[in-house]
């Protein structure tokens, strides 16, 4: 769910086969056993009849290619440590998969609390006529893997808001990725004084311009709710980007965008601008 909050009204025994490793290390994740079953060869690989020369194609089925390279990797090496057990364990949470249910979720609550009279921003004349906010359609191509980067020694700063007020925020990281080729980076932020709040210390504010802005999508540009995830490898879904209050309702203070923080791409996932 979209977070309002960023706008304010002002170690073990070793089984012997690459089935039993495999199957060892993968028993916390159940996506990742289910997309081991569903691989061609599978039944020959359990009875031990798989041939070395068929190997590699049945690695080739796994979808991420840095799965690929893991299975490999304990096709051919002892596990010795159960290091290597956590490490893996923490590979795999960060490999997240697009879920579209997931954004259709997302679409779903945004529309309900838009459409509630006690927590929607929208004025009372638009709240009238409201019946659903508009959206990209659901694309799996703006749910990227990016590389993250902590950035330590950082200093908080006052952001700009579109009013005289200015909240203390602090830049957590950089993400890295790719969008059609094209390299991307985004600074993402974590406010200062939710930070301190239990629900909140794993909240991170992520704000970006693209090239729909002020065109299909609101010129402010848009926000995506991250939460801090493990390792280097996270995931930021781009269909789940919203719009800041003050593309609604001019009473609402909302973070601007910060200009490091401008795609030179489009980002065609989201919501769109508002048609008042």
């Amino acid at each position: 769910m979209f977070q309002a909050f960023w706008c304010t009204p002002f170690f073990v025994k070793k089984p012997k086969s690459f089935l039993g490793r495999f199957w060892f290390l993968t028993k916390n994740s159940r996506s990742l056993q289910k997309a081991f079953l569903d691989c061609p060869g599978y039944e020959l690989l359990q009875n031990n009849q798989l041939q070395p020369k068929q190997f590699d194609h049945f690695l080739d089925c796994f979808p991420i290619k840095a799965i690929h390279q893991f299975a490999t990797f304990v096709k051919n090496t002892p596990m010795k440590k159960v290091l290597f057990v956590l490490m893996f364990t923490q590979f795999v949470a960060a490999q997240q998969k697009f879920e579209q249910d997931s954004v259709i979720r997302f679409q779903k609550n945004m529309n309900e609390h838009y459409a509630d009279s006690t927590k929607s921003p929208l004025k009372k004349k638009d709240l009238a006529v409201f019946k659903a906010l508009e959206f990209f359609p659901i694309s799996e191509k703006y749910f990227v893997q990016a590389k993250f980067i902590r950035t330590k020694k950082e200093k908080p700063f006052e952001m700009k808001t579109t009013t005289s007020r200015k909240p203390l925020y602090v830049k957590y990281g950089e993400l890295h990725f790719e969008i059609e080729g094209i390299p991307c980076r985004l600074n993402v932020y974590q406010n200062v004084e939710f930070s301190k709040k239990p629900d909140y210390k794993n909240s991170l504010f992520l704000p970006f311009t693209d090239y729909t802005s002020g065109v299909e999508s609101y010129g402010g540009g848009r926000y995506i709710d991250l939460q801090i995830q493990e390792g280097e490898n996270w995931s930021i879904d781009f269909n789940q980007a919203y719009n800041p209050y003050c593309a609604y309702n001019e009473k609402y203070s909302c973070p601007i965008v910060p200009e490091e923080n401008d795609l030179k791409v489009e980002i065609k996932a989201g919501v769109k601008s508002f048609k008042k």
